[in-house]
């Protein structure tokens, strides 16, 4: 009787800690975007900061010139003039909600210090953004070497959004999420920090190491969750012929976005490359052979890509050994398209293959 009387009261007294934590604590600013008239928007440079990806909390740290970089490097302040591998993409390059060091262009700095790494990703970029900063950093007269574009599932999204002349301005944080309805976990969420940080920690435990294993439970998950639907806009139209998407030639214009990078690598002598990778809802639904694929690996032959890298098989080819759903929770954010740490130690390990002759 008397554990349990201490039980309690120090549940209590953890409850209104958290409350009173939660409710008055110092609002910090959370920006971490600044708009930029060249090619839209990027981050705010010299950044050191705690950013929000849905539940995840990871640093960003930037340099001077709003690239992202390891937050322990000393060199914040580099200006330089010679770019050795520049990633252009989209919040997939930029690794959002990882530390950086866990990302994938993190993880080539850390690998090979003597090099100059840049990452040039940022949320919310399509094809339009990628051409127009590498005008704007080719302008700046930045000596490139090699450019390796990661093309996007959502791309096609993105310029359909643009050609229908939708609002330009851009959830900057993370347009992915799907906003849910006030309801009563949200004003936990709100008031209670830690005691949901707890709840939603267990949760995930449970469901990643055991409902996950019951087939109600993944079919579930297949209908609320917008990763795993099959009818997913943004993603479905590499195996749902009938989605806009496909229509409108919406691939042509994203190509026609590509290709002007693609001449401006020919007239600056920059060896350019295309990475391209699935969604989880590729794995669920699509194949290893998927259009996204086809598309860009025939503009890479016409367009004589440095490398056309295909990240596909580094997925599918786990098909045979386990589960498509358990290759998901392997490589992927629970519940997102974004990879995990691990998706990306695959990536890592990938591109240091493809370019081992250049490292």
């Amino acid at each position: 009787m008397k554990f349990l009387i201490i039980l309690i009261n120090t549940l209590v007294i953890f409850l209104f800690s958290d409350y009173l934590y939660s409710n008055f604590k110092k609002a910090k600013s959370n920006s971490t975007i600044s708009m930029n008239k060249n090619y839209g928007y990027d981050f705010i440079p010299n950044l050191d900061t705690i950013d929000k990806y849905g539940h995840l909390n990871f640093r960003l740290c930037t340099d001077i010139n709003s690239f992202r970089i390891n937050c322990k490097t000393k060199e914040k302040n580099r200006n330089f003039k010679k770019i050795d591998f520049l990633f252009l993409g989209d919040s997939f390059v930029e690794g959002i909600g990882l530390n950086h060091k866990d990302t994938f262009v993190g993880r080539l700095q850390n690998q090979y210090p003597s090099l100059n790494i840049i990452n040039s990703g940022i949320r919310g970029y399509g094809s339009i953004n990628y051409l127009n900063k590498f005008k704007y950093l080719i302008k700046k007269d930045k000596k490139i070497e090699k450019a390796i574009i990661f093309i996007d599932i959502s791309d096609l999204e993105d310029k359909y959004d643009q050609t229908n002349k939708k609002s330009e301005s851009v959830n900057l944080n993370n347009k992915e999420i799907v906003k849910v309805k006030q309801n009563i976990r949200e004003k936990i969420k709100k008031n209670f920090n830690y005691t949901y940080y707890i709840y939603f920690n267990f949760r995930q435990l449970l469901e990643k190491n055991f409902f996950i294993k019951n087939e109600r439970f993944k079919l579930t998950l297949k209908n609320r969750i917008s990763a795993y639907k099959k009818n997913y806009k943004r993603a479905s139209w590499t195996y749902v012929s009938e989605s806009i998407l496909n229509k409108n030639s919406l691939v042509d214009k994203v190509k026609a976005d590509l290709k002007e990078i693609f001449d401006l690598c020919k007239i600056n002598n920059i060896q350019c490359s295309i990475a391209v990778y699935p969604w989880p809802n590729q794995i669920l639904y699509d194949k290893k052979e998927s259009k996204h694929v086809k598309y860009w690996e025939n503009f890479c032959l016409r367009n004589e890509c440095e490398k056309f890298i295909n990240l596909f098989p580094l997925f599918f080819e786990k098909e045979n050994n386990i589960n498509n759903f358990d290759i998901i929770i392997q490589n992927y954010i629970y519940k997102d398209v974004h990879f995990n740490e691990n998706g990306n130690k695959l990536i890592y390990e990938e591109l240091t293959r493809v370019f081992k002759n250049e490292f």
